[in-house]
């Protein structure tokens, strides 16, 4: 055994194995599957993922869903790939269990039938000709197994192949969906729901209608300008210009959705009607401080799940889909950039607008207090715009006011440390993830809203006006640029560090709950 051990040292690693340290690692069995069922668990385990991708899920949650779907229903030896908006789930029913059993049914069913249907199990080849349970009723054959896989290798059972993709065209907020899948998949590895129950809620799920109507989604727009303008130190005068510029944002995004005009131009479109507004009603005499008021607009024009998503895939080894979804994300970022751009060249160089002493915007909220007590009405906003369902608001308060605490109190001991974003953001990471695991829960339906009061958007604005309007000073301007780049990627990495920090508390949990189910 020292010599040669059991497996070949180039064996593959069985596909399940990828489960360890996820929370669907202690999945059972409902039972082993014949290449018949194969393929419906397989378009099963598609259209959940479709469902999760859909709702804003990263790859790794969705192949992680997949493996655990299709193991618990007896379907191991699969291949995922999954790519920024496809999934691909190819089967072959060879060397593993799930093939053997397939076999072993094959021949029952030769001997005995199995109500009428095929002999051999009907495969993804029944086009062929030969291998219809038809074609082999009408010529029955006296020779063995053995020799009729010889002359017709596509019926047997070992070889099946099935191969099944879902290309996903479009993505919205709604977590309170994302998180009904993940709970969806973790009864399933319970080993107690049949696969005709689990389509039938999977199918519910989808036909569910979102937890707010439409309307309450546009007032949460809305009023988080405001609340995120207050929150930077903003006047009242200007929060209320902040909400009026959200408004007719939204009035500019429903316009253009309708003639179906690209992102790219819709952000862009966006953030200079922010940038003119806040310009011009400043420059009419009104007392407001324009960088802060346009900060509060930018913040809710990132693309925030994006952005994360795209540091967990490019961690979690899925390199295609990171680098599509960078693209996606720089591009927005790009769009933004780009907006205030034009709308600050439009009222300063063109319209003779006074500019603006950006040494004197810099990040200073008008206090601790306010600052924390605003971000946080702010998060249960942008809650309510992610649809993330109510019971979940208050975990998602709890993790922004932890980052919050670890923000403050580092800004008290060294102010404007790059070192403090990280940090609060892996603090309201780790938080966010106990909580979820805790409700079940991905982490990315607490963590995205917890991470608002990170959001660079009055660094962002200072960098893009010192480029665009104070020439001599576009070296700063860069600086600030990469400012807000770093900060974004400090926000993602850290919901990233958080959720492998917190692995052995949520693995002790999780070990916890399975005993006392037991012993009930």
């Amino acid at each position: 055994s020292l010599v040669q051990g059991e497996a070949a040292p180039t064996a593959p690693m069985r596909v399940v194995d990828r489960l360890t340290a996820t929370p669907f690692q202690n999945l059972r069995k409902f039972g082993d599957s014949t290449d018949r069922q194969a393929r419906r668990t397989l378009n099963f385990a598609l259209r959940l993922a479709e469902t999760m991708f859909h709702y804003g899920a990263d790859a790794l949650d969705v192949e992680n869903a997949i493996i655990a779907v299709c193991a618990t229903y007896g379907v191991e030896n699969l291949d995922v790939d999954i790519t920024n908006q496809s999934v691909t789930i190819n089967y072959v029913a060879e060397s593993t269990t799930t093939g053997k059993l397939g076999r072993a049914a094959s021949t029952a069913k030769d001997t005995h039938g199995e109500g009428g249907s095929s002999a051999h199990p009907t495969t993804s080849f029944d086009g062929v000709p030969g291998t219809t349970a038809e074609h082999r009723r009408a010529a029955p054959s006296q020779e063995s197994p053995q020799d009729r896989d010889e002359h017709d290798p596509w019926g047997d059972s070992t070889t099946s192949s099935h191969t099944v993709m879902r290309v996903v065209r479009s993505w919205t907020d709604n977590y309170a969906g994302l998180a009904d899948s993940h709970q969806l998949v973790t009864r399933i590895i319970e080993g107690e729901m049949p696969l005709r129950e689990a389509e039938r809620e999977l199918k519910e799920i989808n036909a569910r209608p979102k937890p707010y109507p439409r309307w309450m989604v546009l007032a949460a727009t809305i009023i988080a300008a405001g609340t995120l303008t207050l929150a930077l130190g903003g006047t009242i005068v200007g929060a209320v210009v902040a909400m009026g510029s959200a408004t007719v944002v939204q009035l500019v995004t429903a316009k253009l959705g309708a003639w179906r005009i690209p992102e790219f131009f819709s952000l862009g479109a966006n953030a200079l009607v922010i940038t003119l507004i806040a310009m011009v009603i400043s420059a009419l005499g009104v007392e407001l401080y324009p960088p802060k008021v346009i900060a509060g607009g930018l913040i809710m024009l990132l693309p925030t799940t994006r952005m994360v998503s795209t540091m967990q895939d490019a961690i979690n080894g899925f390199p295609v889909t990171a680098a599509g979804r960078l693209l996606s994300t720089a591009m927005a970022f790009l769009a933004i950039v780009a907006g205030i751009a034009i709308g600050v060249s439009l009222t300063v160089r063109l319209a003779d607008v006074p500019g603006i002493d950006i040494s004197q915007s810099s990040f200073t909220p008008a206090g601790a207090l306010r600052n924390v007590v605003f971000m946080l009405v702010s998060t249960a906003l942008v809650a309510v715009l992610m649809q993330a369902k109510p019971r979940h608001i208050p975990p998602a308060l709890l993790a922004a006011f932890a980052g919050l605490l670890v923000y403050h109190g580092i800004g008290l001991v060294d102010p404007g440390a790059r070192l403090a974003t990280g940090v609060a953001a892996v603090v309201s990471g780790c938080v966010a993830a106990l909580l979820a695991a805790r409700a079940r829960i991905p982490q990315a339906v607490l963590a995205i809203p917890a991470m608002t009061f990170l959001l660079p958007g009055l660094t962002l604005f200072r960098g893009m006006y010192a480029i665009t309007v104070e020439n001599e000073t576009a070296g700063q301007g860069i600086t600030e640029l990469l400012n807000a780049m770093a900060s974004i990627v400090l926000l993602a990495a850290g919901v990233v560090l958080a959720k492998y920090l917190m692995r052995p508390f949520i693995e002790q949990m999780q070990h916890l709950s399975q005993r006392r189910n037991r012993r009930r």
